[in-house]
């Protein structure tokens, strides 16, 4: 099977969710024998480790006028003739990605990245109308037009198929197991990692660590920095709270060591994510998880292997309650290991990906 990967960025030029999940679907594909080429946008050449995967480039126009490289990307599907196209991240891609497959005889598979994805999203008006209206447009169009359709949870297939009619299979995201776990820091960790934007909310932990000031609680705070402007205004709210660390953008690999030694995970942002990856990353590391808005197909609450607070105050009593209890804390942490295993290995998930992906082409 010939397999072309295109997406906005690659894991060397971004590391988000949707481009790890990207990269581990593209090392299943390697593992299992097939050839894959990975696209993503960039303004220089990008030198990758492995000599698996064949790296194309595409010109950087910015997400918003990146319906730009339809032709670069047509000629792109013309010269690797692959059997299949995969695009994650719904936007002008996804569209583009859609036409140039039917035009070369390629299966088109869209895997939906964030719950706005499932929806008909209203385009403001503004400076960048005509811009955001194309977008739009176009990853609407790439929907109706792929041959498969993948969703992360349950409520992403609900809400595809209520607001577009399309029906969707359901693979969640995934991390490898970790073979090794550290030890739980003492005094405990109270951890929060999300790149620092409006609306994954970080003030609202700043907020939590003071509530916690007269306990021996650390907290830890982890994100690619922001604006420049909001960065330095959550930087002032860090230092009124004697309590709170900020170490900044880590790799993957420290944002598991972090994970590992912290006792529970604290997640703030508006009710809007996808599939955190920072979610399964702590489950299989025995750490709980708190949301405060978001728990995707209410894995948490049913599996009793973390909290949904809803609200700022019960978020405190949530966290108090599980630090004053170390059996529980440990015993969930326990579940919550068990469970991210059985459902978000690599693994598991590489091999669900590659059946449908035959099942198709077949």
């Amino acid at each position: 099977m010939r397999i072309l990967i295109l997406m906005r960025n690659s894991v060397s030029t971004s590391r988000g969710g949707a481009e790890v999940q990207a990269d581990f679907l593209r090392e299943a594909c390697i593992k299992a024998g097939h050839e894959v080429h990975f696209a993503f946008d960039s303004k220089s050449t990008i030198e990758h480790p492995d000599d698996s995967t064949t790296y194309h480039t595409l010109p950087d126009n910015g997400r918003i006028k990146s319906w730009k490289n339809y032709s670069a990307i047509k000629g792109l599907v013309k010269e690797i003739n692959p059997d299949l196209v995969y695009q994650r991240v719904r936007f002008s891609y996804t569209g583009l990605a859609a036409i140039a497959s039917r035009c070369f005889g390629a299966k088109f598979v869209h895997n939906i990245s964030a719950d706005y994805a499932c929806k008909k999203n209203p385009v403001p008006f503004g400076v960048h109308f005509i811009a955001n209206f194309i977008t739009e447009h176009l990853g609407r169009y790439g929907l109706r037009h792929a041959d498969l359709l993948i969703s992360q949870t349950a409520s992403q297939a609900g809400l595809l198929k209520s607001n577009f009619g399309l029906d969707s299979i359901v693979i969640p995201n995934a991390h490898p197991v970790p073979d090794h776990l550290f030890t739980k820091s003492t005094p405990p960790i109270v951890a929060w990692v999300a790149n620092i934007k409006s609306w994954k909310q970080p003030e609202i932990f700043v907020d939590l660590a003071k509530r916690f000031s007269n306990t021996n609680a650390r907290f830890i705070m982890a994100g690619k920095p922001g604006g420049a402007k909001y960065q330095e205004r959550i930087l002032r709210l860090i230092e009124d709270a004697p309590n709170i660390e900020y170490v900044g953008q880590l790799t993957i690999e420290e944002v598991n060591t972090l994970l590992s030694e912290a006792a529970i995970f604290i997640n703030t942002s508006e009710p809007r994510e996808g599939f955190p990856n920072t979610y399964i990353q702590a489950w299989m590391r025995k750490t709980p998880v708190i949301s405060l808005n978001f728990d995707p197909d209410d894995i948490n609450t049913r599996n009793d292997i973390g909290y949904l607070s809803g609200n700022f105050e019960q978020l405190v009593k949530d966290v108090e309650h599980l630090l004053s209890s170390p059996t529980m804390l440990s015993d969930m942490g326990i579940r919550a290991r068990q469970y991210s295993i059985k459902k978000h290995d690599t693994d598991v998930t590489g091999a669900l990906y590659l059946k449908e992906f035959e099942k198709l082409l077949n």
